[in-house]
């Protein structure tokens, strides 16, 4: 395979991906381009630039995004624009029928991951008050299972826990049931704080 069409194969494949895979960050296209063994780490890095300067790729930050990176800051998304679509589909048919297949498996079991990730949702917005409320929910296809609504007072506090929700869901949903439903969890009533009542006094004998 000459370097030209081997680099159209790669891009074809790069322009694939991001359009069965919308909104994948960066990183997470690099590790499925690695996976098809078509390109190294600096290949994919000089042909994303290039895709991103031709108009093809576009990547930015969503708005309302709650997903943070390791500075604390929302992360990017890539995803491929219309010129981008136009260009796949005139030249998806080149790509080799074990690569294409290798691809379309590809896909399918990362659209599973993402669908599994989709079923858990956090998000957080600013009150009126200057709080932030934040919305966790589990849900089971279109089914929600678990619905929490919180306000917190700062900001910090709400991303804590929606990332940790994000994280942690799997061991946080049966433990909160756990905690609702055990007849067993005691659960101090308004007003009696931890003094016990206080028993009268027997009267003294004369």
């Amino acid at each position: 395979m000459s370097d030209t069409r081997e680099q159209v194969t790669q891009k074809v494949i790069l322009l694939y991906i991001a359009s069965n895979l919308p909104g994948l960050t960066q990183d997470e296209l690099l590790q499925i381009a690695l996976g098809t063994m078509y390109m190294d780490y600096f290949t994919f890095s000089e042909l994303y630039r290039q895709l991103l300067t031709n108009g093809f790729l576009t990547q930015a930050q969503r708005k309302g995004e709650t997903e943070r990176d390791s500075n604390g800051q929302p992360i990017w998304r890539c995803d491929i624009t219309p010129q981008g679509q136009q260009i796949l589909d005139s030249l998806s048919g080149t790509l080799p029928l074990p690569l294409r297949h290798h691809l379309s498996d590809t896909v399918r079991q990362c659209q599973h991951q993402l669908a599994d990730e989709a079923s858990c949702r956090a998000s957080y917005l600013p009150d009126e008050r200057g709080r932030f409320k934040v919305q966790l929910t589990l849900q089971d296809h279109q089914e929600v299972l678990f619905e929490l609504t919180a306000v917190v007072p700062e900001e910090r506090m709400a991303r804590q826990m929606s990332e940790r929700w994000q994280q942690q869901h799997e061991a946080l949903y049966p433990r909160l049931l756990q905690q609702l439903l055990n007849p067993q969890t005691e659960i101090p009533e308004a007003g009696t704080g931890q003094q016990q009542e206080r028993q009268p006094s027997p009267p003294s004998g004369d």
